[in-house]
């Protein structure tokens, strides 16, 4: 099974007119791939104003969003282990796990940012 896509029922009969005219190879939010008896989130996802209110989220300061922008963030303190929408603002800005002691940071390799992140940094 591949990636499942969220696509609003508005826009059913668009999607289907532009697919004869063309060939739609992406349509809609990715959402994630069904691995086994869970779902990866797509980075999509955790970027799309249309993702569920239920969604367990971690809301970042500056310098640590920072942090797991650079993927240099190892341990973040949350209740909830598992899948988190790390959000800075409100704004989604990728997918974590947290496994208690650790994390694993799902950013994509590209999107990751290359500077140098001074100690402390605020807003």
């Amino acid at each position: 099974m591949g990636t499942i896509h969220l696509f609003p029922d508005a826009f059913a009969e668009d999607a289907k007119i532009l697919d004869h005219y063309l060939k739609l190879i992406y349509c809609g939010t990715s959402v994630g791939l069904p691995n086994k008896n869970i779902l990866i989130p797509d980075h999509s996802l955790a970027l799309s104003l249309n993702r569920s209110i239920k969604i367990n989220t971690i809301e970042m300061d500056t310098n640590t969003a920072l942090h797991y922008l650079k993927k240099d963030l190892y341990a973040v303190e949350h209740a909830r282990k598992g899948w988190l929408l790390a959000t800075y603002k409100g704004q989604g800005i990728g997918w974590l796990k947290n496994l208690g002691d650790r994390i694993n940071n799902y950013l994509p390799a590209e999107y990751r940012i290359l500077m140098n992140i001074e100690k402390g940094r605020t807003e």
